[in-house]
């Protein structure tokens, strides 16, 4: 896959802030002053700022929150839009008062601003989650199947979940460890542990536990903490991990 999700999102946030930015200078809606304000910002300034703020909250959502929050069924999406909206929408609200000396602070104006903020962006950002974010994640390599290949493409490895154990770094070159007839075999290919990373983040099935290692979560016998150092077992291979990846292990 050429566009990896990682891409998508980045385009996506940009593309929030462009838009608020554009609804506002533009546009000029909602009636938005268009005079200096108390702040001693001009019309243009705010504008951006306010598409700046829009674009970093969303970034902030997409490549934080989103990946704790993981929203799977429909319920979980709808709701998962909604805090987004109303994140955004109270960021927008905080900077429009400090832009006005909080001349706009009460319940009314909030509502007012909200709602103004959700016709704007519900459109954009249900179309992410329910049609281009699934999209790509759908068309990412799925839990049937973990391909793996080189750098140019000619050497492929298609290995089940199931049978997927783990993948260590050598220099420039990846050792992917996998069950075979119930034997653990290896094959070599040359690639980068963080291109394998990138291409699988949504996947529970690669879980990086150290800066040389990617492991199955499924496959993990048990995790080991002996004199300061941690180590994960997989089918009697020890594999160390990381003091920083070691909570999202133990949660």
């Amino acid at each position: 896959m050429k566009i990896r999700l990682k891409t998508v999102k980045i385009l996506y946030v940009l593309f929030l802030g462009l838009m608020l930015f554009y609804v506002l200078y533009i546009f000029e809606a909602f009636g938005i002053d268009q005079g200096v304000s108390y702040s001693g910002h001009d019309f243009l300034t705010r504008s951006i700022l306010f598409g700046l703020l829009n674009s970093f909250v969303f970034f902030v959502l997409e490549f934080g929150l989103s990946k704790k929050i993981n929203p799977k069924t429909l319920f979980q999406k709808i709701a998962w839009i909604f805090a987004q909206l109303l994140i955004g929408g109270t960021s927008i609200f905080l900077l429009f008062n400090y832009f006005w000396n909080w001349q706009e602070w009460s319940l009314n104006a909030y509502i007012l601003l909200i709602l103004e903020y959700f016709s704007i962006m519900i459109l954009p950002i249900a179309l992410f989650q329910f049609g281009i974010n699934d999209r790509f994640k759908l068309t990412l390599p799925n839990s049937e199947v973990l391909i793996f290949q080189s750098e140019n493409g000619k050497d492929v490895i298609q290995v089940k979940p199931e049978f997927f154990l783990f993948m260590r770094s050598d220099k420039n070159y990846l050792e992917i460890y996998f069950l075979e007839q119930e034997k653990i075999k290896t094959h070599l290919i040359r690639n980068r542990l963080k291109v394998i990373e990138d291409n699988y983040e949504d996947s529970p099935f690669l879980k990086r536990c150290h800066r040389s290692f990617l492991v199955n979560p499924i496959q993990i016998d048990k995790i080991i903490k002996n004199k300061g150092k941690s180590e994960i077992h997989i089918q009697n291979q020890i594999i160390p991990i990381s003091d920083s990846f070691l909570e999202s292990f133990m949660n």
